[in-house]
C-alpha cells in the first residue's frame, strides 16, 4: 500500500551556501525567466530541460539538470521541493521557481505513480509470472547438471511453460 507517488526532473540554479544577497536575487531572476520559459510548454520531459535551459541561462551561471526518481510525499524530499512537486496538476508542466537549500529550480513533473493498496493475492498475480520466468532457468540448469545433460531454453517457448503451471 501506497500513496501517489511522482518522478521529476528540475534545472538548479546553483547558488553558494556563501552567497551575498545580491548573488541568490541575480540567480532568482534568472531562475524566474526559465521558469518564464518553461510555463507555456506541455510534455516536457529531463532531455528538454538542458536544451531550454542552456537557450535561456547559456553561460550566465552555473546549472544542473538532473531526473528524480519517483518519491512519495512522506518526507524523503525536502519540503522547499516536494510542495511545489505535489502542486503540478500534469505530467509534462512545470514549477515556477523555487528556492531549495542548494539553489533556485524550476521542476517538471515527469511521471505520477497512483496511490495503490493491493490485496495479497493481486501482488501475487502480479508477481508470480515474473518469478516464474526468473526461476525456471536456475531451475533447468540445476536439474541438467544433476543428470548431466546439456538443455537449451528456447525463451519464446515459456509462455507454453506458463499455461502448464
Amino acid at each position: 500500500m501506497h500513496g501517489e507517488a511522482r518522478a521529476s526532473a528540475y534545472v538548479r540554479i546553483l547558488v553558494a551556501t556563501t552567497a551575498t544577497p545580491a548573488d541568490d536575487a541575480a540567480a532568482h531572476a534568472l531562475a524566474d525567466e526559465l521558469a518564464a520559459a518553461f510555463a507555456p510548454e506541455r510534455g516536457l520531459m529531463t532531455p528538454h530541460l538542458d536544451e531550454i535551459a542552456k537557450r535561456v541561462i547559456g553561460t550566465r551561471a552555473k546549472y544542473e539538470v538532473a531526473g528524480v526518481p519517483p518519491r512519495l510525499d512522506n518526507g524523503s524530499l525536502v519540503p522547499e521541493y516536494s510542495q511545489p512537486l505535489f502542486k503540478i496538476a500534469e505530467v509534462g508542466r512545470s514549477s515556477p521557481a523555487v528556492r531549495t537549500p542548494w539553489g533556485w529550480d524550476v521542476i517538471v513533473l515527469t511521471e505520477i505513480f497512483p496511490a495503490a493498496s493491493p490485496t495479497p493475492d493481486e501482488i501475487a498475480a502480479k508477481a508470480l509470472p515474473e518469478v516464474k520466468r526468473s526461476y525456471f532457468p536456475l531451475w533447468a540448469t540445476q536439474v541438467a547438471q544433476k543428470l548431466g545433460l546439456s538443455i537449451k531454453i528456447y525463451d519464446d517457448k515459456l509462455p507454453l511453460m506458463e499455461e502448464l503451471l
